[in-house]
C-alpha cells in the first residue's frame, strides 16, 4: 500500500492490493483521514468556518453579528 493522496499523503490502497488487505488498509486510510479532519470538528449553530492564516489546515470558527442589529430568521430588522 504505497499510494499516497497528492495534498495530505494518505495511504489508499492499490491496484495490485491484495483483496484480504483491503479492511487493513481502509482501516490505515480512514484513520489518517479522520486525524487529519480533526480540528474541522466543532462549531455550533451561527458560526462560520474562517481561514486563520495561509497555512493549510489552519482554521477557526467566528461567531457573526451582523451590525449589532438584531435580525429575525428571514433577515428582517426587529425593533
Amino acid at each position: 500500500m504505497a499510494n499516497p493522496t497528492s495534498n495530505f499523503g494518505w495511504q489508499m490502497p492499490t491496484p495490485t492490493d491484495l483483496v484480504t488487505d483491503l479492511p487493513a488498509d481502509f482501516e490505515v486510510f480512514g484513520q489518517a483521514v479522520d486525524t487529519s479532519m480533526a480540528d474541522l470538528k466543532g462549531g455550533t449553530s451561527g458560526q462560520v468556518l474562517s481561514k486563520n492564516s495561509n497555512a493549510d489546515m489552519n482554521d477557526q470558527y467566528l461567531m457573526i453579528i451582523k451590525n449589532y442589529i438584531k435580525l429575525s430568521p428571514d433577515n428582517a430588522r426587529i425593533n
